[in-house]
């Protein structure tokens, strides 16, 4: 694999892990279940695995990314320096992950990565299937050398609130 620690399932494991979740729930009595993606690597399967699920179980099943949810965006957009919104290990991902786990970071890395915008498709009109290793030598897509705490604290409560008052509007509670 192109970087090391990436774990990749087959798209029939994430569903089977996704419908036993859901089940279990289920289970418990919960009959809406809101799946909260925070990899924009899942989006398309979950748009499948939804749809499966919600006929499947008979309940509605619901799943959102919570970084390009309107709200979520719009902050993040008025947050971040150097772009837009939620890149792979840039700007935004290592301000978070500066609140939740700082003792992971290597600051050194940090502020010395390759620090350039991923790179945006030739022909949006045509999907390609581009390995991530060829968009990224590093795992490193975006900005990085600007990432604060700060930034991460408020980027954390802008998700959360998105999250929880999309869930509220979703399922009327």
């Amino acid at each position: 694999m192109a970087y090391p620690g990436k774990i990749s399932v087959r798209f029939e494991t994430f569903l089977a892990l996704l419908r036993d979740v859901c089940e279990a729930i289920q289970r418990h009595g919960f009959t809406r279940i809101m799946i909260v993606n925070g990899h924009g690597g899942n989006v398309d399967a979950l748009r499948i695995i939804v749809g499966k699920l919600t006929r499947d179980l008979m309940h509605p099943v619901r799943a959102l990314t919570y970084c390009t949810l309107s709200d979520s965006a719009e902050k993040y957009s008025e947050i971040l320096e150097d772009q837009q919104g939620v890149l792979h290990a840039g700007e935004a991902e290592t301000s978070m992950m500066l609140v939740l786990a700082e003792e992971h970071i290597d600051k050194d890395a940090m502020l010395n990565a390759p620090n350039k915008a991923f790179g945006a498709a030739k022909n949006r009109d045509v999907y390609s299937f581009i390995p991530y290793d060829q968009l990224s030598e590093t795992g490193v897509n975006g900005i990085t050398k600007n990432a604060s705490s700060q930034k991460g604290e408020l980027l954390l409560e802008a998700g959360a609130t998105a999250v929880s008052q999309t869930v509220v509007q979703t399922f009327g509670l």
